[in-house]
């Protein structure tokens, strides 16, 4: 791992420095390694900074995190790497790295659909759950969670099964699992080709603090966020929030008007949130729906196509095509059937 990373890592265990804070003094510095090295000379740039962290502390805290970052199987992305998710740069304060276990393909280029929801669910909410994450995966779409239990786990379950794409964003360090009965669950996903990101340090355990930055990474990954069953005031609505001052669309499953946690969702409604019934209600969107996404995908939807045939048809290279497709195969939106014939999976074009 290199020196910048593990710099990185170190940072982000100082106790009360947040991403803003960190993010501003590496710009200053010129760079993590650079602030590790003199931190006391850049600490005093930040209004209430919390205990400036000694030189030595944080060259150990960087070597111990990059150990427990490899031996778990993951690795740290940062911007400027091509792999880095450009939609977390939406956000006032992004972070300045996230830890990956899993296919990073599952991040991008395009954000997914987040399905959200209550914990305490009732058996229609997870049953809801699981269709609306099926069909999305049926349709192409990466289904985006916190892999918490009730709605999250139900939705996340119902796109593996259909061997979609799924991205879990934790609360916690990458070493720790939570809910711990999610265990079977994250490394179907993973198998699946999906992915489970943080932005906390090896070891920390999944404290309430934690879950709102959690909340906004799920909406920024997210081109559109569908809730299905919460209260008035559960995490969902924070996510929302988030998922609304990014611009994002917002979806919402009605429920039965005398349960509780029917009443986040019809707060919703009434707030202007588009009202879904159906996994076709979201893929109706013009924004969500798979078959509008590029050229290529249009052809696909229409009949299953050559390479050869997809190049005339697109007046591109093969070569060109070559790489956009390998992408397409990466998020399940696209399979090569024998014979070299590739095949647009999720629905085809009306008729």
């Amino acid at each position: 791992m290199e020196e910048e990373e593990k710099a990185l890592l170190g940072l982000n265990t100082v106790p009360g420095l947040g991403p803003a804070g960190l993010a501003r003094m590496v710009a200053s510095a010129g760079g993590a390694a650079a602030l590790a090295r003199e931190p006391r000379r850049w600490w005093g740039t930040l209004k209430n900074p919390p205990p400036c962290p000694a030189p030595s502390f944080l060259v150990h805290e960087g070597a111990l995190q990059a150990e427990v970052v490899e031996q778990s199987g993951a690795r740290v992305l940062t911007p400027g790497n091509p792999e880095w998710p450009d939609h977390l740069d939406h956000l006032a304060h992004p972070p300045p790295m996230l830890v990956i276990k899993g296919n990073a393909a599952a991040l991008g280029p395009r954000p997914g659909i987040a399905v959200i929801g209550a914990r305490a669910c009732t058996p229609y909410g997870r049953e809801q759950a699981r269709r609306f994450g099926a069909s999305l995966a049926v349709a192409g779409h990466r289904v985006v969670s916190g892999a918490a239990r009730g709605i999250d786990q139900s939705a996340m379950r119902g796109a593996v099964d259909m061997g979609g794409t799924v991205l879990a964003v934790c609360g916690c360090g990458i070493d720790r699992v939570y809910p711990p009965e999610a265990a079977p669950l994250l490394e179907a996903l993973l198998e699946e080709g999906g992915a489970v990101v943080t932005e906390f340090p090896c070891g920390m355990a999944p404290v309430p603090g934690n879950f709102p930055r959690r909340n906004r990474l799920i909406a920024a990954l997210s081109q559109a966020v569908l809730v299905i069953q919460a209260t008035v005031r559960s995490g969902s609505l924070n996510t929302v929030g988030w998922a609304l001052e990014l611009g994002r669309e917002v979806f919402a499953v009605p429920g039965p008007v005398d349960s509780p946690v029917s009443r986040g969702p019809h707060k919703l409604l009434r707030d202007g949130a588009t009202l879904a019934e159906t996994p076709a209600d979201l893929l109706a969107s013009p924004t969500l729906d798979p078959r509008a996404d590029t050229p290529l995908l249009k052809v696909l939807s229409e009949a299953d196509a050559s390479l050869d045939e997809l190049a005339l048809t697109l007046d591109k290279e093969p070569d060109t095509l070559l790489e956009e497709i390998a992408t397409l195969e990466v998020e399940g939106r696209v399979m090569r059937r024998p014979g070299g014939i590739y095949h647009r999976c999720g629905p085809s074009a009306p008729d």
